[in-house]
């Protein structure tokens, strides 16, 4: 990744272990299935990377793309980009299955998400 974070020709947006977000166009030699080359998943409109595993986007064919680490409530783009304000903040409720292996039980509770992160768990 030290390529991208340190190449001037592009604006790198967000980058994880495995993918790259820039604003622009990847070489056409390091897009395929080949060793080491980049597979290309998604080109986007507009973009939006709030934190590690948090980020969004609109594709150029109009579809919303949104991943959220943990989170399996779907949240719209909209509502993402929107936690680039200032002081804004977003929560998203979902319910979170919690396994006790020792006691042979399992527990379903309400596990609310927030933004800027916390996670809080209501019995």
């Amino acid at each position: 990744m030290t390529y991208f974070k340190n190449n001037p020709s592009f604006k790198l947006l967000y980058t994880d272990t495995d993918s790259v977000f820039i604003d622009g166009e990847l070489d056409p030699e390091m897009v395929g299935t080949g060793l080491g080359q980049f597979k290309l998943v998604n080109t986007y409109t507009n973009f939006a990377a709030i934190a590690p595993k948090v980020y969004g986007g609109i594709t150029v064919d109009g579809r919303e793309v949104v991943k959220v680490k943990g989170l399996k409530a779907k949240i719209s783009f909209e509502d993402l980009e929107s936690l680039l304000t200032k002081n804004s903040s977003l929560e998203v409720n979902q319910e979170k299955w919690f396994r006790y292996i020792d006691k042979s039980k399992i527990t379903v509770k309400d596990q609310f998400y927030t933004w800027p992160l916390k996670i809080i768990n209501e019995n």
